[in-house]
């Protein structure tokens, strides 16, 4: 409930009504990005990359908001999302893009409420660090949206997605993740730059926190020429839906 940031899903209030817990939450009127990028894919084609790129970025900068959190003393919380997904961002009919669903959100200063041992959070989308059972910080949230990104761009994974196994080995081994242009050839250097460092296998190789990544998605925006805003990103949501 202390998430108040436009990018991020609001939490009215919470509490217990006839024995049951509620949360009331805001109301996103719109889809998630799978069913976006689905949707755009079967009618018009890739979503444009100054447009995923304009996504990502207001994603990230929700996500910074999070990860800078601090507590009533005043010390950062060191909260990470850890099930950073296309289906847990959402993007309204007014452009709004809203990272939601911090169900297994943890607070280093919280206790671990998870069974021993057990993985949270879609296999897809995690850093080694997190199918190793490491201390996860920040940078594990950027490999997951770097994914996510690349997704938007190409359509598909950067590993061979057709098993849990070949997912694990493809995310454990030393080899890089395949690079976007080998599926769009036509990518920009600058964009696969940006999608690559999210997806360092080595998390003192990415970004080292969502607001530089968000400066460098932007920086390359700004390099295409397009002014590429909320209002672009609430034309496609009406478009398409």
């Amino acid at each position: 409930a202390q998430l108040n940031h436009p990018n991020l899903v609001q939490i009215f209030d919470f509490g217990e009504a006839g024995g049951q817990y509620y949360l009331a939450m805001e109301y996103i009127d719109g889809p998630n990005l799978r069913v976006l990028n689905q949707a755009a894919r079967r009618q018009e084609g890739p979503i444009g990359y100054a447009l995923a790129a304009r996504i990502i970025a207001l994603a990230a900068e929700g996500l910074h908001f999070a990860h800078d959190l601090r507590g009533e003393n005043g010390e950062f919380l060191n909260l990470v999302h850890r099930d950073i997904s296309p289906d847990n961002i959402l993007v309204s009919r007014s452009g709004a893009v809203k990272v939601v669903d911090f169900g297994i959100a943890k607070a280093t200063s919280q206790p671990h409420l998870t069974k021993s041992g057990m993985i949270k959070g879609k296999m897809a989308y995690m850093p080694p660090e997190q199918l190793a059972r490491e201390p996860l910080d920040r940078r594990s949230d950027l490999f997951a949206l770097g994914i996510v990104l690349y997704e938007l761009v190409t359509g598909g994974m950067p590993f061979d997605a057709t098993s849990e196994v070949s997912i694990i080995q493809a995310i454990m081994s030393q080899a890089p993740l395949d690079r976007p242009s080998l599926r769009r050839p036509d990518c920009p250097p600058a964009l696969e730059a940006i999608i690559t460092r999210c997806l360092e296998k080595d998390r003192e190789a990415r970004y080292p926190s969502a607001a530089a990544l968000q400066t460098d998605l932007e920086r390359f925006i700004q390099s295409t020429g397009q002014l590429v805003g909320t209002r672009d990103v609430a034309s496609l949501v009406e478009f398409l839906f």
